[in-house]
């Protein structure tokens, strides 16, 4: 191309940009800006370690294999929540019993700073300081999508997420799912923020004692690489919100979001689109704690801690204070490497 365009001019770094601009750059080809989310500890060290050995060829394989295998071993958690979603799309997985998988996360809170208006750019204004709303999604894929928005005064912890878990698993059943009959697949970011909590833990094991859900799973994606196709919305939820200049109160933050999941093309597969205000937390933790203060998963936390729980009924029992379900809990170090 360079030659046919230019027969005259030599090739030189000068020329190559100039076709690379006309006929490439932004219209065939673009290269992707840098990640700003947080790299993986492990991968990082040792990218720097296969560095430093450069001069030591055996050394540097070695090290290259433990990093293969890190990464199998973060792809192998990949793969299993990609099933769990195809089984939640199509109903059921492929033994025929009846699946749902919810995804939960929190969006970055700088993109929800209250008010928003162009007033602020003032120099009198810049050093405002300006509250920021919480925002958390659960997908629940192949059924809908729900957002919840709350002030900063309201406490986000292990009693936030049960509460929003609690209205999606009461909308599903308003819109004629019997969960009695379905197994329950909770993912999420690794951390004890939304849902590797004993809290959540005793929930879903509440859940399916009280034969509300047939059998459920916390799994949590392994630190660094836990980025999914739900933060992939939050990008293009805070690109939206870029373009929305002036929000003044949450309840025009609300419509805003509202607007944005009006256009299907966003989460296509999910029809039910909920947005929500939450203006109170009930105290989960505290009346789980009295109800089972007796049942506590040691280790969910540091790191080789297992990240995928299973809470499966074991079987009846009877106690002189009435009839119990007891529970099998399964804790996994990764999808097909378990013990009981």
């Amino acid at each position: 191309m360079m030659v046919s365009k230019y027969p005259d001019e030599g090739i030189t770094l000068k020329l190559f940009m100039r076709v690379w601009e006309a006929n490439f750059f932004g219209a065939v080809l673009k290269i992707r800006r840098a990640s700003q989310h947080k790299k993986c500890s492990e991968c990082t060290k040792h990218k720097f370690i296969i560095k430093k050995l450069a001069h030591n060829r055996a050394a540097m394989q070695a090290q290259a294999k433990l990093w293969n295998e890190h990464l199998s071993l973060q792809y192998r958690d990949r793969v299993g929540y990609w099933n769990m979603r195809a089984a939640s799309r199509l109903g059921t997985d492929a033994s025929g019993r009846k699946v749902i998988t919810l995804i939960c996360d929190s969006m970055d809170r700088s993109k929800w700073s209250v008010p928003r208006s162009a007033v602020l750019e003032a120099k009198e204004l810049a050093g405002l300081q300006r509250p920021n709303l919480d925002l958390t999604c659960i997908i629940v894929h192949g059924q809908c999508v729900a957002a919840f928005f709350a002030e900063p005064s309201i406490t986000k912890g292990a009693s936030w997420t049960i509460e929003l878990l609690a209205h999606v698993f009461h909308v599903l059943t308003q819109q004629g799912y019997d969960l009695r009959s379905y197994e329950c697949s909770l993912h999420g970011d690794n951390c004890s923020k939304e849902i590797k909590s004993n809290s959540v833990a005793k929930f879903l094991a509440l859940m399916v004692a009280r034969s509300r859900l047939r059998k459920a799973h916390i799994q949590t994606l392994m630190t660094g690489h836990s980025h999914g196709d739900i933060d992939q919305m939050f990008s293009l939820m805070g690109s939206y919100l870029a373009t929305q200049r002036e929000l003044h109160d949450p309840s025009e933050f609300r419509e805003a979001v509202v607007r944005f999941f009006a256009n299907n093309s966003v989460r296509p597969a999910e029809r039910l689109r909920l947005v929500e205000r939450v203006s109170q937390v009930r105290d989960w933790k505290s009346w789980l704690h009295l109800g089972a203060h007796k049942s506590f998963l040691k280790g969910m936390g540091g790191p080789g801690a297992p990240h995928v729980y299973t809470f499966q009924r074991a079987g009846d029992a009877q106690t002189e204070g009435g009839k119990y379900m007891t529970l099998k809990v399964y804790r996994h170090r990764l999808l097909g490497i378990g013990k009981k």
